[in-house]
């Protein structure tokens, strides 16, 4: 039996839950290829609690950059501009 549970909400795009037979994900490899920095693409998939869904939209990335620039994070998210090699574990860190 687990030790542990994870308990992660869904993310929606507009409204409607991703999925790839809806066709409507969003890839992080765009959105770093479009310019947008891999911090705040981070800080708005952590900008809500990790157990309620999310939406994810064009004004939650804008609103992560913002923050991101303004420099009104705390310490802990400046660290994800580039993560250690050690967390990444067996996946590719960008």
């Amino acid at each position: 039996m687990a030790d542990h549970y994870v308990h992660a909400g869904m993310i929606a795009l507009d409204g409607v839950k991703m999925s790839k037979s809806l066709g409507n994900l969003v890839f992080v490899s765009r959105l770093t290829a479009a310019g947008h920095d891999p911090a705040a693409i981070r800080l708005g998939v952590y900008a809500g609690h990790y157990r309620s869904d999310r939406d994810w939209s064009d004004v939650v990335l804008h609103d992560a950059e913002e923050r991101l620039s303004a420099g009104e994070l705390p310490f802990i998210f400046l660290l994800l501009k580039k993560p250690h090699r050690s967390w990444c574990g067996p996946y590719a860190c960008t």
